[in-house]
């Protein structure tokens, strides 16, 4: 069954409502035969239980519940980490999309992002890994919490494409 382009708006409104409404990270859950405008994907399947709250992510599938939480990019690594297979097809909507979310995302292999902010370099991982990307504002690079640098998270990443050398590094980091 395939879903118009004014239901996938629908969903991508819901998604960018949970950000507006605080959630760090949101996830729908997709089949393969997704489709986003002409993305390539045939059929949304309906929206799994999930709900977000300002601290973390959680969501369930088949019956299984997971729920993370943490600041940054902690929540998505640990979801990633702990779930992967779940993150593949999906429709992700993410706060702010740095080089290290969109490596985790393409590691994930999610289906489509849609982020508030995103960097340059994160747009570069994207599309290198054929993940299709909406955004509100696009920035050179994602400034730390204080505002007078770069994201320690996407500085640590600056050198690789490769996401599985950015889970190793995160999770060095971050300790998961």
């Amino acid at each position: 069954m395939e879903k118009s382009a004014l239901e996938i708006q629908k969903i991508l409104r819901w998604l960018k409502e949970k950000l507006a409404g605080g959630a760090p990270l949101a996830v729908m859950f997709c089949d393969d035969g997704m489709n986003l405008d002409g993305c390539g994907r045939t059929a949304l399947v309906s929206a799994l239980s999930l709900a977000v709250s300002p601290s973390g992510v959680k969501f369930s599938c088949d019956g299984k519940s997971a729920e993370f939480f943490g600041a940054g990019v902690k929540p998505l690594l640990t979801a990633v980490v702990s779930a992967a297979p779940l993150f593949e097809g999906a429709v992700c909507a993410d706060k702010i999309v740095g080089k290290a979310a969109a490596l985790l995302f393409a590691y994930a292999k999610a289906g489509f992002v849609y982020a508030e902010t995103v960097s340059m370099s994160a747009l570069d991982i994207l599309k290198a890994f054929g993940i299709p990307c909406e955004f509100a504002s696009v920035v050179p690079f994602i400034q730390n919490r204080a505002g007078d640098g770069q994201c320690p998270m996407e500085l640590l990443c600056a050198d690789t494409d490769n996401p599985r050398e950015a889970i190793k590094r995160l999770r060095d980091r971050i300790k998961i």
